[in-house]
């Protein structure tokens, strides 16, 4: 990675993994970040893309259809958010879809058959045990 970063989310496709947000620290101090960096593994190689449209952590990534979701989140201990961002490799932008009905972070999502998967989550204090389908 180009630089540290914890609390990011992560989606593979085509060789490529794509790391979304997260926390940056040179420190102990920690700051969000938007930034998006895509790792080429057959070519052991980083790059930086276009930042996701709000910098955040502990959101949920996926790639489905060729194109890389980044659900939910959080921007602070205390705010959530429901925000659903769609990533087009092809023309390196950003997309704002559809958000969730209930903002969630620490969450899961999976790909099945061109439909997107949301699993369990945390509502600031509150735990989840619902899950979401075809976000995508």
């Amino acid at each position: 990675m180009q630089s540290g970063r914890r609390s990011m989310s992560s989606a593979y496709a085509d060789s490529d993994i794509y790391l979304i947000g997260g926390l940056t620290s040179a420190t102990d101090d920690y700051s969000i970040t938007d930034q998006v960096q895509k790792y080429d593994a057959l070519n052991d190689i980083f790059s930086t893309l276009q930042a996701v449209p709000k910098a955040m952590f502990y959101s949920a990534a996926v790639c489905c259809k060729g194109l890389v979701y980044n659900i939910a989140g959080r921007v602070s201990a205390s705010e959530v958010l429901s925000e659903n961002y769609c990533y087009d490799p092809s023309t390196e932008t950003w997309t704002t879809k559809q958000p969730l009905p209930i903002s969630t972070s620490y969450c899961q999502a999976q790909e099945i058959d061109g439909k997107i998967y949301l699993f369990s989550g945390d509502r600031k204090s509150t735990r989840l045990n619902s899950s979401h389908h075809d976000i995508s």
